[in-house]
Protein backbone atom coordinates (compact mmCIF):
# COMPACT_ATOMS: atom_id res chain seq x y z
CA UNK A 1 0.00 0.00 0.00
CA UNK A 2 1.33 3.90 -1.30
CA UNK A 3 2.58 5.82 1.84
CA UNK A 4 -0.63 8.91 2.98
CA UNK A 5 0.93 12.25 3.50
CA UNK A 6 -2.74 14.38 4.52
CA UNK A 7 -3.17 17.09 6.49
CA UNK A 8 -3.11 15.69 9.91
CA UNK A 9 0.84 15.31 9.70
CA UNK A 10 1.88 18.50 7.57
CA UNK A 11 3.46 21.43 9.59
CA UNK A 12 3.63 23.67 6.20
CA UNK A 13 3.51 22.77 2.77
CA UNK A 14 4.40 24.88 -0.63
CA UNK A 15 2.66 23.79 -4.08
CA UNK A 16 3.71 25.29 -7.61
CA UNK A 17 3.24 24.59 -10.84
CA UNK A 18 5.50 25.83 -14.02
CA UNK A 19 2.54 26.08 -16.34
CA UNK A 20 4.90 27.56 -19.08
CA UNK A 21 5.67 23.92 -20.93
CA UNK A 22 2.50 22.12 -20.22
CA UNK A 23 1.09 20.87 -23.31
CA UNK A 24 -2.18 18.66 -23.81
CA UNK A 25 -1.86 18.55 -27.75
CA UNK A 26 1.39 17.81 -30.05
CA UNK A 27 1.53 18.43 -33.64
CA UNK A 28 4.00 16.60 -35.68
CA UNK A 29 4.37 18.20 -39.22
CA UNK A 30 7.02 16.63 -42.04
CA UNK A 31 8.41 16.53 -45.18
CA UNK A 32 6.56 18.69 -47.31
CA UNK A 33 5.18 20.46 -44.76
CA UNK A 34 2.43 17.67 -44.16
CA UNK A 35 0.35 16.68 -40.76
CA UNK A 36 1.73 13.25 -39.91
CA UNK A 37 0.11 13.40 -36.31
CA UNK A 38 -1.95 15.12 -33.98
CA UNK A 39 -2.70 13.52 -30.98
CA UNK A 40 -4.61 15.07 -27.88
CA UNK A 41 -5.67 14.39 -24.31
CA UNK A 42 -8.39 16.62 -22.08
CA UNK A 43 -9.63 19.58 -24.22
CA UNK A 44 -6.56 19.56 -26.58
CA UNK A 45 -6.36 23.75 -26.23
CA UNK A 46 -2.52 23.98 -25.35
CA UNK A 47 -1.32 22.91 -28.44
CA UNK A 48 2.69 21.88 -29.51
CA UNK A 49 3.94 21.97 -33.14
CA UNK A 50 6.70 19.81 -33.86
CA UNK A 51 8.61 20.83 -37.73
CA UNK A 52 10.54 17.48 -39.00
CA UNK A 53 11.34 18.29 -42.41
CA UNK A 54 13.29 14.62 -42.45
CA UNK A 55 9.95 12.67 -40.80
CA UNK A 56 8.06 11.23 -43.49
CA UNK A 57 6.73 8.08 -41.41
CA UNK A 58 3.31 8.81 -39.45
CA UNK A 59 3.38 5.81 -37.36
CA UNK A 60 6.75 7.32 -36.15
CA UNK A 61 5.36 10.91 -36.00
CA UNK A 62 2.41 9.46 -33.57
CA UNK A 63 5.01 7.47 -31.16
CA UNK A 64 6.94 10.37 -30.72
CA UNK A 65 3.67 13.10 -30.61
CA UNK A 66 2.40 9.93 -27.84
CA UNK A 67 5.92 10.59 -25.82
CA UNK A 68 6.02 13.85 -25.90
CA UNK A 69 2.39 14.30 -24.62
CA UNK A 70 3.74 11.52 -21.49
CA UNK A 71 7.22 13.80 -21.01
CA UNK A 72 5.16 17.10 -20.52
CA UNK A 73 3.16 15.89 -17.39
CA UNK A 74 6.26 15.31 -15.72
CA UNK A 75 7.07 19.18 -15.39
CA UNK A 76 5.64 22.31 -13.52
CA UNK A 77 4.27 20.54 -10.60
CA UNK A 78 6.36 20.24 -7.57
CA UNK A 79 5.23 20.28 -3.72
CA UNK A 80 7.54 21.20 -0.82
CA UNK A 81 6.31 20.08 3.02
CA UNK A 82 7.55 19.72 6.21
CA UNK A 83 6.65 17.33 8.83
CA UNK A 84 7.47 16.13 12.20
CA UNK A 85 10.09 13.27 12.14
CA UNK A 86 8.31 11.08 13.96
CA UNK A 87 5.59 11.22 11.38
CA UNK A 88 8.19 10.70 8.44
CA UNK A 89 9.85 7.69 10.20
CA UNK A 90 5.69 6.48 10.29
CA UNK A 91 5.45 6.17 6.54
CA UNK A 92 7.94 4.03 5.89
CA UNK A 93 9.29 5.92 2.94
CA UNK A 94 12.40 7.09 1.63
CA UNK A 95 14.17 9.22 -1.16
CA UNK A 96 12.52 7.90 -4.88
CA UNK A 97 9.43 6.07 -3.49
CA UNK A 98 6.05 7.11 -4.19
CA UNK A 99 3.45 8.47 -1.57
CA UNK A 100 -0.24 9.30 -2.15
CA UNK A 101 -1.01 13.21 -1.16
CA UNK A 102 -3.75 13.91 -0.05
CA UNK A 103 -4.04 17.85 0.45
CA UNK A 104 -7.44 18.97 -1.08
CA UNK A 105 -6.99 22.68 0.44
CA UNK A 106 -3.99 22.46 -2.47
CA UNK A 107 -6.08 20.97 -5.30
CA UNK A 108 -4.24 17.42 -4.42
CA UNK A 109 -6.74 14.68 -3.38
CA UNK A 110 -4.94 11.34 -3.37
CA UNK A 111 -2.39 12.09 -5.86
CA UNK A 112 0.46 9.73 -6.54
CA UNK A 113 3.86 11.73 -6.51
CA UNK A 114 7.54 10.87 -5.96
CA UNK A 115 9.77 11.79 -3.33
CA UNK A 116 12.81 13.85 -4.87
CA UNK A 117 14.28 15.39 -1.82
CA UNK A 118 14.79 14.43 1.76
CA UNK A 119 16.64 17.37 3.91
CA UNK A 120 16.53 16.37 7.45
CA UNK A 121 16.81 19.28 10.11
CA UNK A 122 17.32 17.16 14.02
CA UNK A 123 17.78 20.29 16.25
CA UNK A 124 13.85 20.92 15.34
CA UNK A 125 12.86 17.18 14.83
CA UNK A 126 11.73 18.07 11.06
CA UNK A 127 11.83 16.72 7.74
CA UNK A 128 11.62 18.59 5.04
CA UNK A 129 10.25 16.46 1.95
CA UNK A 130 10.06 17.93 -2.25
CA UNK A 131 8.28 16.01 -4.35
CA UNK A 132 6.32 15.74 -7.81
CA UNK A 133 8.24 16.46 -11.16
CA UNK A 134 10.50 18.71 -12.06
CA UNK A 135 11.00 22.55 -13.48
CA UNK A 136 11.68 22.66 -16.69
CA UNK A 137 15.51 24.42 -16.45
CA UNK A 138 16.92 26.50 -19.15
CA UNK A 139 19.92 24.37 -20.10
CA UNK A 140 17.07 21.75 -21.30
CA UNK A 141 15.46 24.46 -23.55
CA UNK A 142 18.29 25.16 -24.86
CA UNK A 143 19.57 21.64 -25.38
CA UNK A 144 16.12 20.37 -27.43
CA UNK A 145 16.82 23.88 -29.53
CA UNK A 146 20.15 23.09 -30.10
CA UNK A 147 20.09 19.12 -30.03
CA UNK A 148 16.94 18.60 -31.87
CA UNK A 149 13.53 16.60 -30.98
CA UNK A 150 13.71 15.23 -27.35
CA UNK A 151 11.34 12.48 -28.58
CA UNK A 152 13.29 11.49 -31.11
CA UNK A 153 15.86 10.50 -28.32
CA UNK A 154 13.44 7.34 -27.68
CA UNK A 155 13.35 4.06 -29.02
CA UNK A 156 14.94 4.54 -31.87
CA UNK A 157 15.48 1.61 -34.51
CA UNK A 158 19.11 0.28 -33.43
CA UNK A 159 20.66 -0.31 -37.11
CA UNK A 160 23.45 -2.20 -35.09
CA UNK A 161 23.32 -6.22 -35.81
CA UNK A 162 22.80 -9.04 -33.15
CA UNK A 163 26.25 -10.62 -32.66
CA UNK A 164 26.58 -14.11 -30.91
CA UNK A 165 29.98 -13.11 -29.04
CA UNK A 166 30.08 -10.25 -26.83
CA UNK A 167 28.15 -7.32 -27.38
CA UNK A 168 29.44 -3.89 -25.86
CA UNK A 169 28.32 -0.03 -26.32
CA UNK A 170 29.48 2.96 -25.03
CA UNK A 171 26.66 4.85 -24.65
CA UNK A 172 26.85 7.96 -22.14
CA UNK A 173 23.50 9.89 -22.13
CA UNK A 174 22.93 9.14 -18.18
CA UNK A 175 20.20 12.09 -17.17
CA UNK A 176 21.39 13.65 -14.43
CA UNK A 177 18.53 14.66 -11.53
CA UNK A 178 19.33 16.83 -8.89
CA UNK A 179 16.89 16.68 -6.25
CA UNK A 180 17.76 19.46 -3.72
CA UNK A 181 21.45 19.94 -2.19
CA UNK A 182 21.34 17.07 -0.11
CA UNK A 183 20.41 13.96 -2.87
CA UNK A 184 21.64 13.34 -6.37
CA UNK A 185 20.00 10.90 -8.60
CA UNK A 186 21.26 9.48 -11.75
CA UNK A 187 18.62 8.61 -14.06
CA UNK A 188 20.00 5.98 -16.94
CA UNK A 189 17.16 5.39 -19.27
CA UNK A 190 16.59 3.81 -22.91
CA UNK A 191 18.55 4.05 -24.45
CA UNK A 192 20.40 2.20 -21.42
CA UNK A 193 24.13 2.74 -21.32
CA UNK A 194 25.77 -0.66 -21.07
CA UNK A 195 29.16 -1.63 -19.73
CA UNK A 196 31.42 -4.89 -19.92
CA UNK A 197 27.98 -6.17 -22.05
CA UNK A 198 27.91 -10.02 -22.89
CA UNK A 199 25.24 -11.34 -25.17
CA UNK A 200 22.83 -8.50 -24.41
CA UNK A 201 21.47 -5.57 -26.70
CA UNK A 202 19.60 -3.31 -26.82
CA UNK A 203 16.02 -3.37 -28.35
CA UNK A 204 13.73 -1.08 -30.39
CA UNK A 205 12.71 0.57 -27.16
CA UNK A 206 16.16 0.76 -26.11
CA UNK A 207 15.87 -1.45 -23.20
CA UNK A 208 18.69 -4.50 -22.42
CA UNK A 209 17.35 -7.67 -23.32
CA UNK A 210 19.56 -11.12 -24.84
CA UNK A 211 20.83 -11.23 -28.14
CA UNK A 212 19.17 -14.08 -30.34
CA UNK A 213 20.14 -17.73 -29.33
CA UNK A 214 21.56 -16.63 -25.91
CA UNK A 215 20.22 -17.75 -22.89
CA UNK A 216 22.51 -15.90 -20.42
CA UNK A 217 24.00 -12.56 -20.33
CA UNK A 218 24.77 -9.57 -18.53
CA UNK A 219 25.92 -5.88 -18.61
CA UNK A 220 26.74 -3.18 -15.96
CA UNK A 221 25.37 0.31 -15.61
CA UNK A 222 28.41 2.65 -13.97
CA UNK A 223 28.47 5.25 -12.00
CA UNK A 224 30.98 7.57 -10.52
CA UNK A 225 29.80 10.48 -8.16
CA UNK A 226 31.63 13.75 -10.01
CA UNK A 227 31.18 16.07 -6.80
CA UNK A 228 33.65 15.95 -3.93
CA UNK A 229 30.84 16.64 -2.08
CA UNK A 230 29.61 12.57 -1.88
CA UNK A 231 28.26 11.38 1.55
CA UNK A 232 26.42 7.74 0.55
CA UNK A 233 25.18 5.70 -1.51
CA UNK A 234 21.18 5.50 -0.68
CA UNK A 235 19.99 3.49 -3.67
CA UNK A 236 19.80 1.66 -6.38
CA UNK A 237 15.92 0.81 -8.42
CA UNK A 238 15.67 -0.69 -11.72
CA UNK A 239 12.91 -1.79 -13.33
CA UNK A 240 12.71 -5.39 -15.11
CA UNK A 241 10.53 -7.66 -16.70
CA UNK A 242 11.14 -11.59 -16.53
CA UNK A 243 9.50 -12.64 -19.80
CA UNK A 244 10.25 -16.14 -20.38
CA UNK A 245 13.43 -16.03 -18.04
CA UNK A 246 14.74 -14.24 -14.47
CA UNK A 247 16.82 -11.30 -13.98
CA UNK A 248 19.51 -11.14 -10.69
CA UNK A 249 21.08 -8.01 -9.54
CA UNK A 250 24.72 -7.17 -8.14
CA UNK A 251 26.13 -4.37 -6.95
CA UNK A 252 30.42 -3.90 -7.22
CA UNK A 253 32.92 -1.62 -6.44
CA UNK A 254 35.87 -0.94 -8.37
CA UNK A 255 37.54 -3.85 -7.60
CA UNK A 256 34.57 -6.28 -7.99
CA UNK A 257 34.15 -6.48 -4.46
CA UNK A 258 30.43 -7.53 -3.99
CA UNK A 259 28.51 -4.80 -1.94
CA UNK A 260 25.04 -6.17 -2.25
CA UNK A 261 22.80 -8.77 -4.37
CA UNK A 262 19.16 -9.20 -5.12
CA UNK A 263 18.61 -12.87 -6.64
CA UNK A 264 15.12 -12.08 -7.99
CA UNK A 265 15.54 -8.21 -9.71
CA UNK A 266 11.62 -8.81 -11.05
CA UNK A 267 10.38 -9.10 -7.58
CA UNK A 268 12.24 -6.82 -5.85
CA UNK A 269 13.22 -4.06 -7.91
CA UNK A 270 15.55 -2.03 -5.92
CA UNK A 271 18.37 -2.22 -2.40
CA UNK A 272 19.07 -0.43 -0.58
CA UNK A 273 22.86 0.27 0.57
CA UNK A 274 23.53 -0.46 4.44
CA UNK A 275 24.93 1.96 6.60
CA UNK A 276 25.34 2.65 10.17
CA UNK A 277 23.95 4.24 11.96
CA UNK A 278 20.97 3.95 10.64
CA UNK A 279 19.96 7.59 11.63
CA UNK A 280 22.00 10.28 10.15
CA UNK A 281 24.47 11.52 12.71
CA UNK A 282 22.68 9.42 15.64
CA UNK A 283 26.03 8.32 17.06
CA UNK A 284 27.37 11.76 18.02
CA UNK A 285 24.30 14.24 17.87
CA UNK A 286 22.86 14.71 21.51
CA UNK A 287 24.24 11.03 22.40
CA UNK A 288 26.90 11.30 24.90
CA UNK A 289 24.62 10.10 28.11
CA UNK A 290 24.52 6.56 25.35
CA UNK A 291 28.44 6.71 26.00
CA UNK A 292 30.95 5.29 28.60
CA UNK A 293 34.36 7.02 29.98
CA UNK A 294 37.50 5.23 31.14
CA UNK A 295 40.19 8.39 32.52
CA UNK A 296 37.86 10.92 30.39
CA UNK A 297 34.43 12.79 30.51
CA UNK A 298 32.57 12.80 27.63
CA UNK A 299 29.71 15.78 26.82
CA UNK A 300 27.56 17.26 24.41
CA UNK A 301 28.93 20.44 23.18
CA UNK A 302 27.13 22.33 20.55
CA UNK A 303 30.38 23.01 18.01
CA UNK A 304 29.24 20.58 15.74
CA UNK A 305 30.76 20.06 11.61
CA UNK A 306 27.71 18.46 10.60
CA UNK A 307 24.78 19.00 12.89
CA UNK A 308 24.78 21.28 15.54
CA UNK A 309 25.84 18.96 18.43
CA UNK A 310 28.64 16.84 18.50
CA UNK A 311 30.70 14.89 21.36
CA UNK A 312 33.69 16.48 23.28
CA UNK A 313 36.09 13.93 24.51
CA UNK A 314 38.27 15.43 27.63
CA UNK A 315 40.76 13.24 29.41
CA UNK A 316 40.96 13.40 32.63
CA UNK A 317 44.79 14.25 32.84
CA UNK A 318 46.38 15.94 29.82
CA UNK A 319 48.69 14.19 28.02
CA UNK A 320 47.50 10.77 29.13
CA UNK A 321 45.43 8.28 27.50
CA UNK A 322 41.35 8.78 28.03
CA UNK A 323 38.94 6.56 26.99
CA UNK A 324 34.88 7.32 25.54
CA UNK A 325 33.24 3.70 24.67
CA UNK A 326 29.88 3.46 22.86
CA UNK A 327 27.18 1.93 23.67
CA UNK A 328 28.35 2.31 27.53
CA UNK A 329 26.94 -1.51 28.48
CA UNK A 330 29.03 -3.03 25.90
CA UNK A 331 26.62 -4.94 24.33
CA UNK A 332 26.11 -3.80 21.05
CA UNK A 333 26.37 -6.71 18.98
CA UNK A 334 27.01 -5.21 15.96
CA UNK A 335 27.83 -7.23 12.74
CA UNK A 336 30.38 -4.99 10.25
CA UNK A 337 31.16 -8.19 8.17
CA UNK A 338 29.70 -6.21 5.48
CA UNK A 339 31.88 -2.72 6.27
CA UNK A 340 34.43 -1.43 4.11
CA UNK A 341 35.17 1.70 5.79
CA UNK A 342 34.93 3.57 8.76
CA UNK A 343 34.31 7.52 8.77
CA UNK A 344 34.37 9.87 11.18
CA UNK A 345 35.08 14.11 11.37
CA UNK A 346 36.91 15.16 14.26
CA UNK A 347 38.78 18.16 15.58
CA UNK A 348 41.71 18.01 17.74
CA UNK A 349 41.59 21.27 20.87
CA UNK A 350 45.32 21.49 20.98
CA UNK A 351 48.38 23.01 20.01
CA UNK A 352 49.60 20.18 18.02
CA UNK A 353 47.96 17.37 15.92
CA UNK A 354 46.83 14.39 18.11
CA UNK A 355 46.92 10.78 17.89
CA UNK A 356 43.67 8.89 18.30
CA UNK A 357 42.94 5.45 18.14
CA UNK A 358 39.46 3.81 17.35
CA UNK A 359 38.96 0.15 18.68
CA UNK A 360 35.90 -1.92 17.61
CA UNK A 361 35.77 -4.60 20.29
CA UNK A 362 34.62 -7.53 20.27
CA UNK A 363 35.98 -8.20 24.02
CA UNK A 364 38.33 -6.36 25.91
CA UNK A 365 41.37 -9.25 24.43
CA UNK A 366 39.95 -9.11 20.65
CA UNK A 367 39.85 -6.13 18.93
CA UNK A 368 40.90 -4.19 15.31
CA UNK A 369 42.53 -0.82 16.11
CA UNK A 370 43.52 2.05 13.92
CA UNK A 371 44.73 5.27 14.43
CA UNK A 372 44.05 9.04 13.32
CA UNK A 373 46.39 11.76 12.89
CA UNK A 374 43.82 14.63 14.39
CA UNK A 375 44.50 18.12 12.41
CA UNK A 376 44.77 20.86 15.33
CA UNK A 377 42.57 23.61 15.60
CA UNK A 378 40.11 21.99 12.34
CA UNK A 379 37.64 19.76 11.31
CA UNK A 380 38.78 17.01 8.93
CA UNK A 381 36.80 13.90 7.72
CA UNK A 382 38.89 11.02 8.29
CA UNK A 383 37.86 7.65 6.36
CA UNK A 384 39.71 4.75 7.27
CA UNK A 385 39.28 1.07 5.19
CA UNK A 386 38.17 -1.67 7.56
CA UNK A 387 40.58 -3.75 5.76
CA UNK A 388 43.76 -1.78 6.93
CA UNK A 389 42.42 -1.64 11.09
CA UNK A 390 45.45 -3.94 12.95
CA UNK A 391 44.02 -6.98 14.44
CA UNK A 392 44.61 -7.60 18.56
CA UNK A 393 43.64 -11.17 19.54
CA UNK A 394 41.38 -12.82 17.01
CA UNK A 395 38.36 -10.18 16.56
CA UNK A 396 35.57 -11.21 14.60
CA UNK A 397 33.97 -8.28 12.30
CA UNK A 398 30.09 -10.05 12.70
CA UNK A 399 30.37 -9.63 16.52
CA UNK A 400 31.42 -6.08 17.20
CA UNK A 401 30.32 -5.20 20.91
CA UNK A 402 31.51 -1.54 21.76
CA UNK A 403 33.39 0.95 19.52
CA UNK A 404 36.13 3.11 21.61
CA UNK A 405 38.13 5.98 20.86
CA UNK A 406 40.84 6.83 22.44
CA UNK A 407 42.87 10.35 22.75
CA UNK A 408 45.49 11.86 24.97
CA UNK A 409 44.65 15.36 24.50
CA UNK A 410 40.59 17.08 23.72
CA UNK A 411 39.04 15.83 20.95
CA UNK A 412 35.59 16.54 19.37
CA UNK A 413 33.43 14.06 17.51
CA UNK A 414 31.59 14.63 14.72
CA UNK A 415 29.72 11.98 12.47
CA UNK A 416 27.20 11.56 9.68
CA UNK A 417 26.92 7.34 9.16
CA UNK A 418 30.46 5.76 10.63
CA UNK A 419 30.50 2.38 8.26
CA UNK A 420 29.86 2.38 4.96
CA UNK A 421 30.16 -0.54 2.54
CA UNK A 422 31.70 1.67 -0.22
CA UNK A 423 32.59 5.55 -0.24
CA UNK A 424 32.89 7.51 -3.69
CA UNK A 425 34.28 5.27 -6.10
CA UNK A 426 33.03 3.94 -9.57
CA UNK A 427 29.58 2.14 -8.58
CA UNK A 428 28.55 -1.21 -11.37
CA UNK A 429 25.23 -2.44 -11.04
CA UNK A 430 25.39 -5.60 -12.93
CA UNK A 431 22.06 -7.60 -14.34
CA UNK A 432 22.56 -11.31 -15.10
CA UNK A 433 19.77 -12.31 -17.42
CA UNK A 434 18.48 -15.77 -17.83
CA UNK A 435 16.27 -17.88 -19.99
CA UNK A 436 15.75 -22.07 -20.13
CA UNK A 437 15.38 -21.32 -23.76
CA UNK A 438 16.50 -19.26 -26.18
CA UNK A 439 12.92 -19.09 -27.87
CA UNK A 440 12.01 -17.84 -24.59
CA UNK A 441 10.53 -14.25 -24.45
CA UNK A 442 13.97 -12.70 -23.45
CA UNK A 443 13.89 -11.14 -19.51
CA UNK A 444 14.18 -7.36 -19.54
CA UNK A 445 15.92 -4.35 -17.87
CA UNK A 446 14.17 -1.33 -18.61
CA UNK A 447 15.58 1.33 -16.56
CA UNK A 448 18.31 1.77 -13.77
CA UNK A 449 18.39 5.10 -10.76
CA UNK A 450 21.41 5.02 -8.25
CA UNK A 451 20.74 7.38 -5.68
CA UNK A 452 23.17 8.97 -2.96
CA UNK A 453 23.41 11.92 -0.82
CA UNK A 454 25.68 14.83 -0.91
CA UNK A 455 26.32 17.90 0.95
CA UNK A 456 26.93 18.35 4.64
Amino acid sequence: MTPVIDESMVLAAEYSEDGWELKNRVIYVGADGRVLADVSEGEGDLPAVVCDPYLTSPEEAERRAKLRLALSREYGRELDVELRLSDFRSLGADLGDTVTVDLPKLGLSSVNMPILGVEYDFERLRVRLKLGGTHQLLEELLAERIGGDVAARFGRIMTIPEQTSTLAYSLDKIARIQADQKHVIYLNKPPISMYNAQNTILNSEGEVELISGATEGCFEAQILPPSQLFVNWVKVEWRADGGGGEVSAQLLNASGEIVGQVYDAVETQFYRFRKWPTGYGALTYRNASSWGCSAASISDVRMGILQAYCLRLTPNTLGSDGEAYYPGSQDLNLDLSWAKYLRLHLYADHDDDVNVRVRLHQDPSNYLEGSIRAKAGEWRRYEVAVSSLRKVGDPNPSRVNWISIISPHPILIDSDFVFLPATRELMRAKFTLRRGSPDDPSPKVKLVKVIWREGA
